[in-house]
């Protein structure tokens, strides 16, 4: 069988690689007989089967017999994205890759990155199944979990419990949260901004969702996506020194 390509996602919230039922078979994926469910960033589960791709190439990288969960054709996010890129890589296949980086002209590469030298603590470490990254918020240092994938950052009741103070400004309102079984709105408090540290570097949420339900493991006090990550153009996912960054060593 021909090689097929595809542009998936990149989900570090992702227990494992997922594709779209059309995907799967445009893909030549093998289907075992084994099924299951999963929770999602939702309080929803979802079901799928489980297929396997003979050989997975990412960059320099081969990887062989990889597992995917395939879900339907008509749930979140497969529905709104064209063929070829219904597919999302979890996260058992991007420590393979040992550092993921993204950058401001739209380039993403993967594989070591040199003899850059190590200048922090590590920050990031597999907490409850979840990859969870370091924030200071305030002069104190919290867990988020990390998601790629995420749109955006989401705070949690875990939250308001550690920052009292801060959510005194807060006002009430509700918000979206999208996974892969669905859409759910939540009651949460909305914060005109929030500033945080990731990596030694600040940045802003503006503004700040705090979610009045605890999703998540409750040692979490949020999620933290993608509008945070690329604040500063680059950032990267290292896998070797177990580091999260906002802003490349070309930005320094």
């Amino acid at each position: 069988m021909a090689t097929a390509n595809g542009t998936f996602r990149i989900g570090t919230g992702a227990g494992f690689s997922a594709v779209s039922e059309s995907e799967a078979a445009r893909l030549g994926l093998r289907f075992a007989k084994s099924m299951g469910s999963v929770n999602t960033s939702t309080t929803q589960t979802a079901a799928y089967r489980v297929a396997i791709a003979k050989e997975l190439i990412i960059g320099g990288f081969c990887l062989r017999d990889v597992t995917f969960g395939v879900f339907p054709n008509d749930g979140d996010p497969w529905r709104n994205l064209a063929p070829g890129r219904r597919g999302l890589i979890g996260f058992p296949v991007q420590t393979v890759l040992r550092r993921m980086s993204w950058s401001r002209d739209g380039t993403f590469a993967v594989g070591r990155s040199g003899d850059e030298p190590r200048t922090a603590e590590p920050n990031l470490a597999l907490f409850d199944d979840h990859p969870g990254v370091r924030v200071a918020i305030a002069e104190r240092e919290v867990l988020f979990t990390l998601d790629t994938g995420a749109v955006n950052t989401d705070l949690y009741a875990r939250f308001g419990q550690e920052f009292p103070g801060v959510m005194g400004t807060a006002k009430k309102t509700e918000s979206e949260v999208r996974g892969i079984a669905g859409a759910e709105i939540h009651g949460a408090f909305e914060l005109t901004e929030l500033k945080i540290v990731v990596g030694g570097t600040p940045a802003t949420l503006r503004p700040a969702i705090v979610l009045a339900q605890q999703i998540n493991s409750p040692r979490f006090v949020g999620n933290l996506g993608f509008d945070v990550l690329k604040q500063h153009g680059t950032f990267f996912v290292d896998f070797e020194t177990m580091r999260v960054e906002i802003a490349g060593f070309g930005d320094k």
